[in-house]
Formats: C-alpha cells, sequence, structure tokens
C-alpha cells in the first residue's frame, strides 16, 4: 500500500480530460480526503471526503488498484515495489 489515511486527491478541471465511470463521482474543484481503508468481503474499500461534505466509498479488488487509482487522480507514478521482493499486489 503506498497511499495512506490523509492522502488527498482532486479532479483536474480541464474538460477535455476524459475520466472513467467510477472517476466521474469525483467533482472537479473538490479536495477529496482518504479517511479509510477496510476490507469488505474479497474488496478493499476506500473512503473518500470531499471538501464540500460529499463522502465517497470506491471498491478495489486490491490495494495495489487502489494506489494505481489514486495515482492517477493525482498524476504522479507509483514506485515499483515488485523489484524490491515484496508481494505488492
Amino acid at each position: 500500500m503506498h497511499y495512506i489515511i490523509g492522502t488527498t486527491i482532486s479532479v483536474n478541471p480541464n474538460p477535455r480530460a476524459s475520466l472513467s465511470s467510477r472517476d466521474k463521482r469525483f467533482k472537479p474543484g473538490v479536495i477529496y480526503k482518504l479517511y479509510n481503508i477496510s476490507r469488505k468481503e474479497d474488496k478493499v474499500v476506500y473512503f473518500f471526503a470531499g471538501s464540500d461534505g460529499t463522502k465517497i466509498n470506491q471498491e478495489f479488488q486490491s490495494c495495489r488498484e487502489g494506489d494505481k487509482f489514486i495515482s492517477s487522480m493525482r498524476n504522479e507514478n507509483l514506485p515499483d515495489y515488485s523489484s524490491a521482493g515484496s508481494d505488492y499486489q
């Protein structure tokens, strides 16, 4: 897990940028803070609170998928943990 509780994300207000259907719940101009991560059966749920008071629960297949989502929203590259011999998936 690369991103932890307290990580913030926001949507680029660029209208030309395409968002996946999952991303469309996140509104441009709102800062979202990751406030909880929990297991739900075989999935991982990330809980985000928006600066406008909205709350979004997002399910992922793994922490790795959640990290990829956050890194794309933040326009960041994730480190390659697989080369360090970890079981990060």
